[in-house]
């Protein structure tokens, strides 16, 4: 169960994989070594099973160790080759960050620049509004003909010519409907 744990771990690198193959058929002849030593203690022949555990079975286990410095030297290459990736990846990350705050700052400092202009021209318009309407309602009320303005939503404006015109004071003028004021 371990060993296929681990190959299923190991399907994205092929010679861990195969490593870890490497391993499990050598456990396997070690098991193997063991067992036969136990097959024949059972029969008696404690002489060839000691056989087996001397040599063939420090053989089998030199072997294992081997394989397995060989599987850690591999891993700590794959584990540094990943941190070096790492490390790269983070690296340009740091760029983009740095890249994207000078873009945005540059964004926000053009806004800014950008607001400023237009709150300018908002109030030099305001300002020509300003100076427009003090003009007409100089014209309005210096006129020498009456003049009477009603708005749509009924208030209504006359000057002095108006008034003077129809006899009636300013605030009868405003107050009157628009039919009062029409002579048939």
């Amino acid at each position: 169960a371990t060993f296929k744990r681990a190959s299923q771990l190991l399907q994205d690198s092929p010679s861990q994989a195969a490593n870890l193959n490497t391993l499990n058929n050598a456990i396997a002849s070690k098991q193997a070594l063991i067992q036969s030593s136990i097959a024949l203690r059972k029969q008696g022949n404690i002489t060839a099973a000691m056989e087996i555990v001397n040599l063939p079975s420090v053989e089998a286990m030199r072997r294992l160790q081997t394989i397995l410095d060989h599987l850690q030297g591999q891993s700590n290459n794959q584990l540094e080759a990943n941190k070096r990736k790492l490390d790269q990846a983070s690296l340009w990350a740091r760029r983009l960050e740095f890249v994207a705050g000078t873009g945005l700052l540059g964004l926000l400092i053009s806004s800014g620049l950008m607001f400023q202009r237009q709150s300018k021209t908002i109030q030099a318009a305001a300002r020509l509004i300003g100076e427009s309407e003090s003009l007409f309602r100089s014209l309005f009320e210096q006129a020498s003909l009456g003049r009477a303005l009603r708005s749509m939503q009924g208030k209504c404006q006359v000057n002095q010519a108006y008034i003077t015109m129809l006899g009636y004071s300013q605030g009868e003028l405003t107050s009157m409907g628009a039919k009062a004021l029409i002579v048939p």
